[in-house]
């Protein structure tokens, strides 16, 4: 077998479960057929930690990213409109779904300010 396959293995169940290490490793090495210092050495390489990893997955995960930025994009649009969280309104337009915080009163076009679900971003939109 792969030795990519059982390390990809081995970093999510690193992620996933509290097993330790040492079990997980000779599990893995004994599945596929690999020498345990070779997966050692392979873990060391990447300096994986449990810790390390589940920050990193954390991290990097997009979706979320996307709700995080999700939820600091309709704070500071209250803020700067100054509209409470608790009126803002979720509506589907073409779809889509969005947070409406206010209606712009010099805007014709485009009146009201909303952030997308989809990507967290505002936009000026027409309902």
């Amino acid at each position: 077998m792969s030795i990519t396959a059982a390390l990809a293995d081995i970093k999510a169940d690193m992620i996933a479960t509290e097993t330790p290490v040492a079990e997980l490793v000779a599990n893995y090495a004994e599945a596929y057929g690999l020498r345990q210092e070779l997966l050692y050495r392979k873990i060391a390489e990447n300096g994986w930690t449990r810790d390390r990893l589940r920050t990193n997955k954390d991290a990097t995960s997009y979706s979320t990213f996307v709700e995080n930025s999700f939820k600091k994009n309709i704070a500071l649009a209250c803020k700067k409109y100054k509209v409470s969280e608790s009126q803002t309104q979720e509506r589907t337009i073409r779809g889509e779904k969005y947070t409406i915080i206010c209606r712009l009163s010099n805007a014709r076009k485009r009146p009201y300010l909303a952030i997308s679900h989809k990507d967290g971003l505002a936009y000026r939109i027409s309902i």
